[in-house]
């Protein structure tokens, strides 16, 4: 995945470093899939940039402001469209209820109003808010020496997996699994462009089979209405 890394960003201050512009426009606009984009010229793909920019009266940077950003720097210039493309539905390969008895339901409700709780809790420096022990209202990845990686997932609901998803996947990915509520769990699952085993084998399900196998969830391919970003104007930068 070419995301955005936010270096020393923090009130006042917005720092990415050698990134691409196509990620930064990926994370302004979206998130959004690569397949969702078009008019992404090879520089955009390829060069990479130092981004530091500043925000009044020290507030954190908005989507709109980072928009304004790119439309300033590199006179980007875009418009979504509808396109009939193909896409995953994320399906239970049972019943809902059987594939939530694979999850928990999270302790966490409302996560806007938990991360602006942290927030205040940070700035006059008091004790975290108190949280069950483990993953909250968001998503980590962790991989082992054989290339198994095991996705945590907290206070999550299934229409936001399905866009953790899309970033992973090679088509955008939609929550039609009929799953209501935010639920805390993880899977397992091999990558093998990260490793094997000590006799060169794969050492886990893949990520499809990972899904099916450990939630009860499963990815199907289908066609239909797609919203994409065409990009009708952007300007490579010159160097000072």
């Amino acid at each position: 995945m070419d995301g955005v890394r936010r270096d020393d960003s923090g009130p006042g201050r917005f720092t990415n470093r050698n990134v691409t512009v196509q990620s930064l426009i990926r994370n302004t606009y979206g998130p959004i899939e690569v397949n969702r984009l078009r008019g992404v010229s090879d520089w955009m793909r390829r060069d990479r940039f130092d981004i530091v920019a500043t925000t009044p009266n020290g507030l954190l940077p908005s989507r709109q402001m980072l928009r304004f950003l790119l439309e300033d720097y590199f006179g980007l210039r875009v418009r979504w469209e509808t396109q009939a493309l193909p896409y995953y539905a994320l399906e239970t390969v049972g019943s809902a209820k059987d594939s939530t008895m694979a999850m928990t339901a999270a302790a966490i409700e409302d996560c806007d109003a938990y991360r602006e709780e942290e927030r205040k809790r940070r700035e006059r420096n008091g004790p975290p808010t108190a949280v069950p022990t483990g993953p909250h209202c968001g998503n980590r990845l962790f991989v082992d020496s054989s290339g198994t990686w095991t996705w945590r997932i907290g206070a999550m609901t299934m229409a936001g997996f399905a866009q953790e998803l899309s970033w992973e996947s090679e088509h955008p990915v939609r929550d039609e699994t009929g799953i209501v509520g935010r639920f805390d769990f993880e899977f397992s699952f091999f990558d093998p462009s990260w490793g094997f085993d000590a006799n060169g084998q794969e050492t886990g399900p893949s990520r499809f089979a990972a899904l099916e196998e450990q939630l009860g969830l499963k990815l199907r391919l289908r066609r239909g209405p797609v919203e994409t970003l065409v990009i009708t104007h952007a300007e490579r930068p010159v160097p000072d």
